[in-house]
């Protein structure tokens, strides 16, 4: 689902080289710019060296025309007002910098000020971007597992889950979607916990994760369950929910590489074996929620490409799981 648009010297030959790439890992489109105009295949004409650059736009036509600020690798290619683009370069330089990634900024500024007030330019958000690779392929006919504590054909992720010890789960048991609210405090509790033991979990739950409607899943926020690194949704029996897929989340999902699952046992749609952790002790356990951990690491796979996912204690042929596939979460 995800939408790339690639641009900068390119021509046709070079973006038909790109699509074949990434054809089957994301949706591309191209900018060409110089060479659209005479991209002839060895014809002997030279481009023309036309660009167009959006300078200004208004919001609506009774407002004003604001100034717009393009930034690009290229030091050559930047657009807008110098100050502007200062503010940007150092903005991103910082951010770049403390996160070790690259970022985006959400920010709301005033810079068309009568004169003697002060300009204003206030950050909001700054948000990684993930590097890792959303198209690594995983071959599934060298995999294999006897006893898988979930497995699903219906997964978003990008590769092995490395470092995950604790499982959290609701307790289908004591489900109950008139008590949502009370499940979602009691799970920004445990997650406060541990965020302060610097440990990540799965957690799985019924219905859809952050819902706004009580009755549709858990009600919590990105801040109460942010610890988890793979997050799955299930049905019961009598509580068929379509699944939110990640998007109330998607943005925080797909920054820190959270992979997703979505399962309904009960359709025969995937594997849950709550028994399983039933039968181990519990490090916390409260009315709803119950958290086990394991003694090692969990072998955890997520194929976005194929929508399939394995969470189990050990996988065959995880062995063959080095390479840029491997996220650490610890």
């Amino acid at each position: 689902t995800k939408q790339i648009i690639f641009s900068n010297a390119l021509d046709t030959d070079r973006a038909l080289d790109i699509h074949n790439r990434v054809k089957d890992r994301c949706i591309d489109s191209y900018g060409i710019g110089t060479h659209i105009t005479c991209d002839t295949y060895g014809w002997g004409f030279k481009p023309m060296n036309i660009v167009i650059k959006l300078v200004a736009i208004k919001i609506t036509e009774k407002r004003e025309f604001n100034d717009t600020c393009k930034m690009s690798e290229d030091l050559g290619k930047y657009t807008g007002r110098p100050e502007t683009v200062a503010i940007f370069k150092t903005l991103l330089g910082i951010a770049q910098e403390e996160m070790k990634c690259c970022v985006e900024i959400e920010f709301a500024a005033d810079l068309d000020v009568k004169s003697g007030r002060p300009k204003v330019f206030n950050v909001l958000q700054i948000r990684p971007i993930s590097n890792n690779s959303n198209g690594m392929a995983i071959d599934w006919s060298k995999l294999s597992c006897d006893a898988p504590l979930v497995s699903a054909d219906s997964a978003l992720g990008t590769g092995w889950y490395q470092g995950l010890s604790d499982f959290v789960y609701i307790k289908s048991s004591a489900f109950n979607v008139l008590k949502t609210r009370e499940i979602a405090r009691q799970l920004t509790e445990l997650n406060s916990r541990m965020r302060e033991e610097g440990r990540n979990y799965v957690l799985l739950g019924y219905g859809r994760w952050g819902s706004s409607i009580d009755t549709l899943g858990v009600p919590v926020q990105w801040g109460d369950i942010s610890e988890t690194k793979v997050l799955v949704e299930c049905g019961l029996p009598n509580f068929h929910v379509e699944p939110s897929q990640g998007t109330h989340f998607f943005q925080n999902m797909t920054s820190f590489n959270v992979g997703y699952i979505n399962i309904n046992p009960y359709c025969g749609d995937g594997l849950f074996d709550e028994a399983a952790l039933d039968a181990m002790p519990a490090v916390y356990e409260s009315e709803y929620l119950r958290q086990v951990r394991f003694d090692a690491p969990l072998d955890i796979c997520i194929d976005g490409l194929k929508s399939r996912a394995l969470v189990a204690r050990h996988i065959d042929g995880s062995g063959n799981a080095d390479g840029n596939g491997n996220i650490n979460v610890n």
